[in-house]
């Protein structure tokens, strides 16, 4: 005769509720939120600008840490001048004022060189120590405004999209 395993007989039913954050050892994923953007954007200014590309996530606990990825589409844009081109982009949490990364993306071009277009993949480990919403946000820009160049978000290609993944960690 096969066994029947139907929540009744032969095993321990778990009830609702009875399985909590509390429970669940470090290192587990409570919750994951992701964003995304396809809207291509360029400015011609110096880092850190805002993108608008957020994502939030509410801790389930003070002591969650939040795992943050951005996978950007980047680009540098030539601008029809000689020099090396640099961006910057980085991430911040809005709620704190906190920046992570600084992930530099650079070019050398002549008045000839077409733009130069890459993914750009970041990521940070916060500890918010709060219970309140965070938001996080991509940010970018040029190094200075000595180099005359403009650094875009979802620039090139068929549809790029960039993106913000955000997972709460137990402490």
């Amino acid at each position: 005769m096969a066994l029947e395993l139907n929540g009744t007989t032969g095993v321990s039913l778990v009830q609702d509720g009875v399985i909590t954050d509390a429970n669940l050892p470090a290192g587990s994923v409570l919750q994951v939120v992701s964003t995304s953007s396809s809207t291509g954007m360029t400015v011609y200014a110096d880092y850190p600008q805002t993108s608008g590309i957020t994502a939030s996530i509410t801790p389930s606990s003070s002591s969650s840490k939040i795992f943050v990825i951005a996978n950007i589409q980047a680009g540098v844009d030539n601008a029809g001048t000689n020099g090396n081109k640099i961006a910057l982009y980085g991430i911040k949490n809005n709620t704190s004022s906190a920046t992570f990364g600084n992930i530099r993306m650079s070019g050398n071009f002549n008045n000839s060189g077409a733009d130069m277009f890459q993914e750009v993949l970041l990521t940070a480990l916060d500890s918010p120590s709060s219970t309140s919403t965070q938001t996080y946000e991509i940010l970018y820009g040029r190094l200075a405004s000595s180099y005359n160049n403009g650094v875009s978000i979802n620039g090139g290609g068929a549809s790029p999209t960039s993106r913000i993944i955000l997972m709460e960690i137990a402490a």
